[in-house]
C-alpha cells in the first residue's frame, strides 16, 4: 500500500457520493463510512493498492442480493471469495449483475473503501468492484480511502 496523502472524512464522503449515487446500498454504505469515521477519529487516508493488497482485503459476510450467501463469514479475503464467485452465483443474480457490472471500468479512476483495524484491510465499500478486479483478471492498482492508517 503506497500513501498518498491524508484527506478529510468530507472528501471521503464526497467521493463515495458521486461513484455510488443510485446504488441500491448507497445509504447502508455511507453509513458503513460514517461509522468508520467515528471509530478512528477522523483520520482517513488515500492509498494506492497494490495486487497483494488487494487480493488479501478481508471481506464482511454478504447475503442480502440472492438465496446463495456468496461470503457466510466475516475475515475471508478477496482471493478466496473470487476464487468461488463464478461458482456460487452460476454466474446469474444480483450479485453477479453487480460484478459483471465493473467488467470494463477502468478500476485506476474508480476508490474503494477501507478500514485498517490491527494492521489488516477491511472493506467498507466496493464489494462487487473488489471481486470484477480479480475475475476479469485486472492489473490496475486501485484507489481506496482508507480509516485509520497508521504511518
Amino acid at each position: 500500500m503506497r500513501i498518498l496523502n491524508e484527506v478529510t472524512f468530507d472528501e471521503v464522503l464526497s467521493c463515495h457520493n458521486r461513484e455510488n449515487l443510485g446504488s441500491k446500498s448507497f445509504g447502508y454504505t455511507a453509513g458503513r463510512l460514517r461509522m468508520a469515521d467515528t471509530e478512528v477519529g477522523a483520520k482517513w487516508t488515500l492509498v494506492i493498492l497494490s495486487r497483494e493488497d488487494i487480493l488479501s482485503i478481508m471481506l464482511p459476510p454478504h447475503k442480502n442480493h440472492d438465496p446463495e450467501v456468496l461470503i457466510p463469514d466475516p475475515g475471508s479475503t478477496v482471493s478466496v471469495v473470487a476464487g468461488n464467485v463464478r461458482e456460487l452465483t452460476r454466474e446469474t443474480g444480483r450479485c453477479w449483475e453487480n460484478i459483471y457490472f465493473h467488467k470494463n471500468i477502468d478500476f485506476s479512476q474508480t476508490h474503494i473503501f477501507l478500514k485498517c483495524e490491527n494492521g489488516r484491510l477491511k472493506h467498507l465499500d466496493g464489494l462487487h468492484r473488489l471481486l470484477a478486479w480479480v475475475v476479469f483478471e485486472k492489473n490496475e492498482e486501485m484507489l481506496a480511502y482508507v480509516a485509520g492508517v497508521t504511518q
